[in-house]
């Protein structure tokens, strides 16, 4: 699951769109690993590469500054 301190903010995992926050449910993904990149107008991207073994699930918290 993601989740960020901003609404609105658009999310991507591997430079395809998934959303924008706040998502309904989880981001699903195979297992390996991948980035994610969080964006807002007037914020800076948050990215954050993220590792995934099969079954696994992760919270990830982004701050938006």
């Amino acid at each position: 699951s993601v989740e960020c301190d901003v609404a609105g903010a658009r999310v991507t995992v591997d430079g395809q769109l998934r959303g924008f926050t706040p998502l309904r449910g989880s981001v699903l993904v195979g297992p390996g690993t991948h980035e994610l990149t969080l964006t807002g107008p007037g914020f800076a991207p948050a990215r954050r590469t993220v590792s995934v073994a099969p079954g696994e699930r992760k919270l990830l918290n982004f701050k938006l500054r």
